[in-house]
């Protein structure tokens, strides 16, 4: 599973969005089974800082 996000704009990072997924989704993810959870940065796209997390689970 890929989960694309954005946690921050022209290098201002939006602490709330960070919390919630390191705070929030990671471990929910956990708690449900997903296993190899990996929070991937990436590139900035039209001035928006992009990240994803991967992960996969066991059908």
């Amino acid at each position: 599973m890929i989960i694309p996000l954005s946690d921050g704009k022209n290098g201002i990072p939006w602490t709330n969005i960070q919390r919630m997924i390191l705070e929030e989704l990671i471990p929910i993810m956990k708690v449900r089974g997903f296993k190899n959870i990996d929070l991937l940065e990436g590139p900035l796209s039209r001035g928006y800082n992009t990240v994803a997390i991967v992960a996969n689970k066991q059908i």
